[in-house]
């Protein structure tokens, strides 16, 4: 959503609020990660969200058993 503010003097003035896009983004399990990032100019949004074609269907998991072995010391 985007909505325009103005000020004059001590008056502040919001105006409706407007949809930018939609997006569906991803449930982060209810931590404090964010789904999506804005880039430092305010023009350009990162989400982490899924296609169309993958709402509704299970993705798949990977387990990697024995990690600590892969780490160099």
């Amino acid at each position: 959503m985007s909505a325009a503010i103005t000020a004059s003097g001590n008056a502040l003035h919001v105006d409706v609020p407007k949809l930018l896009f939609r997006a569906r983004p991803v449930d982060n399990f209810g931590t404090w990660l964010h789904g999506y990032a804005v880039s430092p100019d305010g023009q350009r949004f990162l989400i982490n969200s899924r296609l169309e074609s993958e709402v509704g269907k299970s993705a798949p998991l990977t387990v990697v058993l024995n990690w600590t072995k892969a780490l160099k010391y």
